[in-house]
């Protein structure tokens, strides 16, 4: 069957667009479309675009309210409530940390008086969003939000939203290996069949699933890392303790919407098989897996029945 493929990079991220039927410039003008929005959600939150909301929050905010748009104050009053059924594990007031780690070296300003880890504050006690008149305040100048665990999942839903709007009955839409939606089937298909790295990567299958109308997002502790103490440190945090997460390898989570994946994912990562009840409870029909490691053997903690397990790892 033939499928129309549109790509765009945005977020340091490949998004691409997959839509069934013939390469027409109709289809085409669709998934532009969608891709449109997934770079205007990148002008609204990255941290290092001067003029995008976000920029404009981390800089000026904990010195007087700046407005933002209504889209932006959303999407920060979803993840306030994000943070809050996750007990603190995702968390995007995470710059600093990064920052002191030697993860944003080249991206956040350096001062000194940020050079220890900051003593642990709840989102809700250090940002807050007035929808009155769409303004953020942060409560201190060490408060830096940072929404690279969370944005693109942000993005992928606000595409999946203009091909649902355009009339898309089935189509694909994915931000790298780590975040995916899949709207409708592909003729013949019960979803759009996604698979599940491992640890290990490629080749190390974890799992398999369908996507119908459900959106994935992978994530894991490998991947970028620095060097600190003759350690390599991974690039997940706890942000409740201000050290590296270190409960979990893998986690992935299949629900409706792509943002709250990609809460769900990050938190997985820190709070590691426990908190399947907990992204359990915060979200609706959800599936979820967790790998960790202990004295080298890796186990696979599941919740829910979108995921067919592939790998050897011990399945509880």
């Amino acid at each position: 069957m033939l499928h129309l493929k549109c790509a765009v990079m945005s977020m340091a991220t490949r998004f691409e667009v997959v839509l069934p039927g013939p390469p027409t410039p109709a289809l085409q003008a669709v998934a532009e479309e969608a891709l449109r929005a997934v770079t205007d959600t990148e002008k609204l939150l990255s941290p290092y675009i001067p003029t995008s909301d976000v920029w404009r929050i981390n800089h000026h905010a904990w010195k007087e309210p700046v407005r933002v748009s209504p889209l932006t104050a959303g999407y920060l009053l979803r993840i306030l409530e994000l943070n809050k059924v996750t007990d603190g594990a995702f968390d995007i007031n995470v710059g600093r940390l990064m920052q002191n780690y030697g993860f944003r070296d080249n991206e956040v300003e350096h001062d000194s008086q940020f050079g220890a880890v900051q003593p642990y504050r709840s989102l809700d006690r250090a940002l807050l969003v007035d929808l009155t008149n769409y303004s953020v305040t942060l409560t201190g100048p060490d408060v830096y939000l940072d929404l690279g665990a969370i944005g693109k999942g942000i993005a992928l839903d606000c595409a999946a939203e203009v091909l649902r709007g355009c009339g898309v009955e089935s189509g694909y839409i994915h931000g790298g290996s780590s975040s995916a939606i899949g709207i409708g089937y592909p003729q013949d298909e019960i979803g759009w069949k996604v698979v599940v790295a491992g640890p290990d990567g490629d080749g190390d299958n974890l799992a398999e699933a369908w996507l119908c109308n459900t959106a994935l997002s992978v994530s894991t502790r490998s991947g970028r890392t620095v060097e600190r103490d003759n350690a390599r440190i991974p690039h997940v945090m706890d942000p409740r303790t201000g050290q590296p997460a270190a409960s979990a390898e893998v986690a992935a989570v299949i629900t409706t919407s792509a943002a709250v994946c990609d809460a769900a994912t990050t938190a997985l990562l820190v709070l590691g098989n426990t908190g399947l009840a907990t992204i359990g409870k915060a979200c609706e029909e959800v599936s979820a897996l967790v790998v960790t490691e202990n004295d080298g053997a890796r186990a696979v903690y599941s919740e829910g029945h979108a995921f067919a397990l592939l790998s050897p790892y011990i399945a509880r």
